[in-house]
C-alpha cells in the first residue's frame, strides 16, 4: 500500500511538471503569434497611411514595427521554455511576407498590352495577332514594338504622335501620319488629328 502511494506521488509530480512546462511554452507561443500579428498588422497601417497619401511609405514607421516585434519577442523568450529561440530574424520575414502578400492582393493589374501590327502606311494595336494577318493581312511586328503614328510602322519606342483611330471602348487603334479618318466616325469610332496608338488599344494626346 505504501509502494503504491509512492508510485501515485511520483508520478503526480511528473504530470504537475510535464503541466507546467506546456502551460511555459504555451505563453511563450501565445506571446510570439500575438507579437508577430501585431507587427504585422503596424506594417500593413504604414503602407496604408501611405496609399492614402500618396506618398512613399515612412521608413520610420516601419524601423518602429520591427523595434516592437523586437521588444516583444524578447518578452516572450524571457518567460522560459519557449518551443524555439532566438528566431526573431525569422519571424521579421514573415511579418514581411505577410505584408508582401496584402501588396500582391491589392497591386492594380497591368495593364492589357497587345502586339503592333504594320499595315504598310500604317499600324494599329488592339487585335490579337492571327486577326493581324488574317483581316488586315498585315506583318507582326517586332516583341517589344510600338505603333508609331509618326512613321505609321511598328518601331522601338517610344512611339511618336500622328493621326489616330481607335474603337470607342478602347479595344483597337490605328494609326499613321496620312491615316484617313474619314471613316472614323462616333459613335463607335474615336479620331484624333494628333494622337498616339497606345498597345491597350487606345489612342491618347502626346
Amino acid at each position: 500500500m505504501q509502494r503504491a502511494v509512492v508510485y501515485a506521488l511520483g508520478a503526480l509530480v511528473v504530470c504537475v511538471t510535464v503541466a507546467g512546462n506546456a502551460s511555459a511554452q504555451g505563453k511563450c507561443q501565445a506571446l510570439k503569434f500575438k507579437a508577430a500579428g501585431t507587427v504585422a498588422r503596424v506594417k500593413a497601417a504604414c503602407h496604408a497611411r501611405a496609399a492614402k497619401q500618396g506618398a512613399a511609405v515612412d521608413p520610420d514607421c516601419l524601423a518602429a514595427a520591427e523595434q516592437k516585434l523586437t521588444r516583444r519577442w524578447a518578452t516572450a523568450e524571457a518567460a522560459g521554455d519557449c518551443v524555439t529561440i532566438g528566431d526573431l530574424s525569422e519571424a521579421s520575414s514573415a511579418t514581411e511576407q505577410c505584408r508582401a502578400a496584402i501588396a500582391d492582393v491589392l497591386a492594380p493589374p497591368p495593364p492589357p498590352t497587345s502586339l503592333c501590327c504594320d499595315l504598310g502606311a500604317s499600324c494599329i494595336h488592339g487585335i490579337d495577332s492571327a486577326a493581324y494577318t488574317g483581316v488586315f493581312g498585315g506583318t507582326v511586328g517586332p516583341a517589344g514594338s510600338v505603333c508609331d503614328g509618326g512613321t505609321g510602322a511598328c518601331g522601338a519606342p517610344p512611339a511618336t504622335a500622328g493621326r489616330c483611330c481607335m474603337m470607342a471602348n478602347g479595344e483597337f487603334c490605328n494609326a499613321g501620319p496620312d491615316l484617313d479618318l474619314s471613316g472614323c466616325i462616333p459613335p463607335q469610332f474615336l479620331d484624333f488629328v494628333v494622337g498616339i496608338c497606345t498597345p491597350s488599344g487606345a489612342c491618347a494626346l502626346p
